[in-house]
C-alpha cells in the first residue's frame, strides 16, 4: 500500500532559494532587526528590573534582566550574583 507519496522530503523549488526569498520579502515585509546597545541599556537602567523564573519542574531558578517595555536585555544567568554582575560591568562601559 502506498503511502500518497508523503514524506519527509521538501517539493522541489520551482524558482531559485534567492528569488523565493525576495518574494517572501515583498509579500509578508522584509523583518527589521533592532539592536539594543549598551548606551540603550544605560538609559534604562533606572527601569531595568531583574526577573527570577523557574518552569514547573525545575529545580533552579533562571535570572535575567527586562526594560520597562518587557524586552529581555540581557543574557540567561543561573544566579542572582552572576545577574547583578552583569550588569555592573555594562555599567561601567
Amino acid at each position: 500500500m502506498s503511502d500518497g507519496g508523503k514524506g519527509s522530503k521538501p517539493r522541489p523549488f520551482s524558482v531559485s532559494h534567492e528569488e523565493y526569498a525576495d518574494r517572501f520579502d515583498a509579500i509578508f515585509g522584509k523583518k527589521k532587526m533592532t539592536t539594543f546597545t549598551t548606551e540603550d541599556r544605560m538609559r534604562a537602567e533606572e527601569k531595568l528590573e531583574l526577573i527570577k523564573y523557574r518552569d514547573a519542574g525545575m529545580n533552579t531558578y533562571t535570572y535575567f534582566w527586562k526594560d520597562s517595555e518587557n524586552r529581555t536585555v540581557s543574557p540567561f544567568f543561573n544566579t542572582e550574583h552572576e545577574a547583578h554582575e552583569w550588569m555592573a560591568t555594562i555599567g561601567s562601559k
